[in-house]
């Protein structure tokens, strides 16, 4: 079975880390979801914007200058659930995520995240992720075009090892600006918009049902969309 975790953003190094991942996409990839530049975000964290093929190597001080800002992030860790007693062994000892038709959503995970995922041949990418979990979620990649290139189909052949996400109701408002947030905000509005009619109910392939957010609203559009988050764990 697959297993979830639910941590903070120190928890991400480490995996950005091992799988391994470009810094210059994590770069990418955060200003995204943050609804700002990387010129911005380098700025404020005192750190030189990534160079393309830039490796993971200074990814942790990416994330120890978001988190000395008092950005809070959610992060869902996904790892395979060992089968049977004992230590694990053998070849799939270190592996990393889970087969990413497998990587359901769970309670509180926004319509929009960053994800993280290893490929067959080893290496990683970060990209956002619109919908996780649901049939029509989509992989777009914000580092190979600013308008967003179609980056499904290369995610969905690979295995998620994490979702990320700002959590608005714990960053402080010194953090992230006013118009960042409501940005961060109508992101989840409009994936609600352009999913109006979604069953509030079914099942994964492995017969689990989905469960409601309970994260408090912010406005009306914003509480329905919450409300149809999905649990597949």
């Amino acid at each position: 079975m697959a297993e979830m975790s639910l941590k903070d953003l120190n928890s991400l190094a480490g995996r950005l880390v091992r799988v391994p991942v470009r810094m210059d996409c994590f770069f990418v990839t955060t200003a995204f979801l943050l609804r700002t530049t990387v010129d911005d975000i380098s700025r404020r964290i005192n750190i030189p914007v990534p160079q393309p093929g830039s490796t993971g190597v200074g990814i942790g001080d990416i994330i120890n200058g978001l988190t000395r800002l008092g950005m809070v992030f959610n992060v869902w860790n996904y790892q395979e659930e060992p089968s049977g007693g004992g230590p694990i062994r053998g070849p799939n000892a270190n592996t990393l995520g889970v087969v990413e038709s497998r990587a359901g959503s769970a309670v509180g995970m926004p319509r929009v995240v960053g994800a993280v995922y290893l490929r067959p041949d080893r290496t990683g990418h970060v990209v956002v992720c619109r919908n996780p979990g649901t049939p029509y979620r989509r992989y777009v990649d914000y580092q190979a075009s600013s308008a967003g290139a179609d980056a499904t189909r290369d995610a969905q052949s690979s295995r998620i090892v994490a979702y990320f996400a700002l959590d608005t109701d714990r960053t402080p408002a010194s953090a992230v600006p006013d118009n960042q947030k409501q940005g961060i905000e109508q992101m989840e509005v409009d994936e609600e918009r352009a999913h109006p009619d979604e069953p509030m109910d079914w099942e994964d392939g492995e017969g689990n049902k989905p469960g409601p957010s309970k994260k408090p609203p912010v406005h009306d559009e914003l509480r329905r969309a919450r409300a149809r988050r999905f649990r597949r764990f």
